[in-house]
């Protein structure tokens, strides 16, 4: 049985590429595809050594473009400044905050439902209890708050779906502080926690354009999925 074949030296696992992926936030602007790394075809080389690599827009099975979007690199750079100035910049923390205080507001009114009938629920159980009235008896007094109680709680899971950014004071000093430093797996994990409900998209272009030229083809990041 013959060997597997060693990875390429500086290749990391697909998965390990910041901006690629169906949970990436980081988007074709043309047709919303997800990104994709591939190799240089002509087998440019970095100035390290390590083999130049692209992102390109995948085409199946999500169906995207296919286009060449930007080098690996200019992007992981421009993609790492935006996430780094997201935890740094005054005004992007208080949209987070803000997000989160809505989220939070949204869910309120059906935990004050819950609570209410569970009341109700305890009260009919302990008559029950004591003797004061039948199992019929109780079956139908309970019955409207046991609706309401289900009712609530599947409110609150599809509010549970909603994205929103769960990110503290401190995993945001932590995440902006470390980002230069961070491993590959630590950036690729924060960076979908830090623009979770967010898509950034990209303009697709040239593999060989520089980091500023690649700047200037990304949008400003949108909010998606809203509750």
């Amino acid at each position: 049985m013959p060997l597997a074949q060693p990875r390429r030296p500086g290749r990391p696992p697909e998965d390990l590429y910041l901006c690629s992926g169906r949970d990436s936030p980081v988007r074709c602007a043309d047709c919303g595809g997800y990104l994709s790394a591939t190799v240089h075809q002509r087998g440019a080389v970095y100035e390290d050594g390590e083999v130049r690599r692209h992102y390109r827009v995948l085409k199946r099975p999500a169906g995207g473009c296919g286009r060449t979007v930007a080098d690996l690199r200019a992007l992981d750079s421009v993609i790492g400044d935006l996430t780094v100035q997201r935890l740094t910049d005054p005004r992007q923390v208080a949209m987070i905050r803000r997000i989160q205080a809505e989220h939070r507001a949204a869910r309120e009114p059906y935990a004050a439902e819950i609570a209410r009938h569970e009341e109700t629920r305890a009260y009919f159980d302990r008559r029950l209890g004591s003797g004061a009235i039948t199992t019929a008896q109780h079956a139908a007094a309970v019955g409207e708050a046991d609706a309401g109680i289900l009712a609530a709680r599947a409110a609150l899971d599809r509010l549970a779906s909603a994205p929103v950014p769960e990110l503290d004071e401190a995993a945001m000093t932590r995440i902006a502080a470390g980002w230069r430093s961070a491993t590959p797996a630590q950036k690729y994990r924060d960076l979908r926690r830090v623009w979770l409900g967010f898509q950034i998209l990209v303009t697709p272009g040239s593999s060989t354009e520089t980091e500023e030229q690649v700047r200037k083809r990304v949008s400003r990041p949108k909010r998606t999925g809203a509750s």
